[in-house]
Parts: structure tokens; C-alpha cells; sequence
């Protein structure tokens, strides 16, 4: 096993709050799991799946009331998506380690001033969206929090739409703190998901510039150029190997995480054209609807940036002056 050092650390803290926020509960794949972080974990999970089994019979107790049935299906459907993405990255948590693995390859690491100063920049940009998103999650579990005590409606009892064995209206305190935990956790670990996926992405851009910069450039190299030129071509194969991890890691989860948001978004625009502008329900929806385009955003922006910087990268061969190098 080869030592490392800070240095080789520098590409994986990037992305260290996230890791730090799945290990809480021993989402994130870890050599020595607590124990109370495995039991804390599993209870998460299964508290997530049993408050998703709750609004899904909704949907066939209600099927009669449009307006009911909307309302509940953009709810389930946005638990669905969370639950898909955390499950699937349970499943393949083999695959986030080999990427941390990768990450820390010395030729990844061995960054000029410059070079180290594009993954930084990238990461100041991306700081700029991911903090929006995630206020707009604090926003909406604080508002949902409160919804059923400020809205003027008696038949919203509870922060979400669901199915109780039970009076809600004897149990509505009860009801409202579990249901708020639950949107607690489902906020707290799907935008912790969503960000960790986009930083990934984000780094497979800074590292397609780094090449390029490589390529066309000697700073700080003091090694001839046809070496130095071998060496990009075992970066480039470094990072397509990475590339295509983060694909597999993730690819499941962001395809129905799209699939659930074009549905979510075309509910949440019809329960807004159903309800009065004035309620306060409509001001809840519009904070929802922010959070779901805030979230297709970081994928759909990212993803696209990956693809344009890694287009430019046949041209900067050619920009190399690989033919004017000597091997020695």
C-alpha cells in the first residue's frame, strides 16, 4: 500500500462535508462504521420507506379526489426519487470507494499553482448554487414544518398528505413532528446526494481543463516534453476510468431523479393554478417548485460543462507541440 500524503488529499476534500454529512449515517462506505451510526443509518432508511408507504395509500384512498390525489402524488414522488438514489448508492458503494481511490493517484495530484487554482476556481462556483440549494431544502422543511399551524384550511392537519391507523386530529402534534423529521432527513440526505453527485461531475470538468493545460503548457515541469506528453496520456486514461465510475455510481439514480421531477414540477404547477395566490399553501409551493429547478439545475448546468470542456481537449492535443519534443 502506497503512503499518502495532504497533497494526495486535495482532489477528495472537495467534496469532505458531503462524505462527512452520508457517514452520519453510514450511507457513505467506510472501513470502521460506528455502531450507532450503522443503527442511526438504518433507522433513517426504514423511516423514509415507512413515511413513502404512508403517502402511497393515500393515492388509492383518494383516487376519487383529483385535487387530494395531486397533491399526495407530488410528495410520493419526490420521496420516490430520494429513495431510489439513496438505495442505489447503498448498492454500488463499492464503486463511490474506487473512485476515492482513484482520486488519490499522484498523477492526478501532481498540480502546478495554476492548475491547483482551476479545481479551486470550479469549486467557488459551484459553493455558489449548492448553497442556494441547500437553503432552499432548510426553507422547505422549516415552512412545512409550520404549514399545518399558519394555513387556514382545518383539513391540513399535517405537513404531508398520508395514512394514519389512527385520529390525526388526536395525534396532531405527534403527527407534525414526525412528519417534519421525516422531511428533515429526506432534505438533509437527498441534497447531500444530488451534491455530492455534481461535485463529482464538477471535478471530471476541472480535471479535462487541467489536462488541456498540460498539454499546451510547461509550467513547472522540468521533465522532457515527449515524457511529459506520456504522462497526459495516462492522465486522460486515469480520467475516463473516472468518468465512467461516476457514471455507473449515479447514472440509475440521476435518471429517475429526472423522471420523478418533470412529473413534480408539472403537479406543482397545477396544484399552483388550483389554489388561490393568496394561501399560504401557494407560497409552499413556490419554495417547493424553487427547490426541485434548483435541483435539476445542478445536474443539467454540470453535466453540460463536462461535456463542452472535455470537447475541447482533440484540440489541445494538437496545440501541444508534441512533434518540436525530444525524449531526453
Amino acid at each position: 500500500m502506497t503512503e499518502t500524503t495532504p497533497k494526495d488529499f486535495f482532489l477528495i476534500n472537495t467534496f469532505k462535508t458531503e462524505r462527512q454529512y452520508l457517514l452520519y449515517g453510514s450511507f457513505y462506505p467506510s472501513r470502521n462504521p460506528k455502531i450507532l451510526h450503522i443503527i442511526f443509518g438504518m433507522f433513517m432508511f426504514l423511516y423514509s420507506w415507512t413515511e413513502f408507504f404512508s403517502m402511497a395509500a393515500v393515492l388509492f384512498i383518494e383516487k376519487d379526489n383529483l385535487t387530494k390525489l395531486s397533491e399526495t402524488l407530488l410528495f410520493c414522488m419526490t420521496q420516490a426519487a430520494f429513495l431510489c438514489k439513496l438505495t442505489n448508492f447503498l448498492m454500488h458503494n463499492k464503486e463511490m470507494a474506487e473512485i476515492e481511490e482513484l482520486l488519490k493517484h499522484p498523477i492526478l495530484n501532481d498540480l502546478s499553482v495554476t492548475e491547483t487554482k482551476i479545481v479551486e476556481s470550479y469549486m467557488i462556483q459551484f459553493k455558489y448554487l449548492s448553497t442556494v440549494y441547500r437553503i432552499l431544502c432548510i426553507l422547505c422543511v422549516v415552512f412545512y414544518g409550520m404549514f399545518p399551524f399558519i394555513d387556514e384550511d382545518p383539513e391540513h392537519l399535517s405537513p404531508l398528505p398520508g395514512w394514519f391507523p389512527f385520529d390525526i386530529k388526536q395525534y396532531q402534534y405527534e403527527i407534525v413532528l414526525a412528519q417534519t423529521a421525516g422531511i428533515g432527513i429526506g432534505a438533509f440526505n437527498n441534497s447531500s446526494l444530488d451534491i455530492l453527485a455534481t461535485i463529482l461531475i464538477t471535478l471530471g470538468s476541472a480535471q479535462f481543463d487541467i489536462l488541456k493545460h498540460k498539454l499546451q503548457t510547461d509550467e513547472g515541469r522540468s521533465k522532457p516534453r515527449i515524457r511529459q506528453i506520456k504522462n497526459c496520456v495516462i492522465y486522460h486514461n486515469i480520467l475516463l476510468e473516472y468518468i465512467a465510475k461516476v457514471e455507473n455510481l449515479f447514472n440509475n439514480g440521476i435518471f429517475v431523479q429526472f423522471a420523478a421531477s418533470v412529473v413534480v414540477i408539472c403537479l406543482t404547477g397545477f396544484q399552483m393554478l388550483v389554489i388561490s395566490v393568496k394561501s399560504i399553501q401557494f407560497i409552499l409551493l413556490m419554495i417547493y417548485f424553487s427547490t426541485m429547478t434548483c435541483q435539476i439545475a445542478l445536474y443539467c448546468w454540470y453535466g453540460n460543462e463536462l461535456m463542452c470542456r472535455s470537447i475541447g481537449l482533440p484540440e489541445a492535443c494538437y496545440m501541444s507541440e508534441w512533434n518540436n519534443g525530444s525524449s531526453e
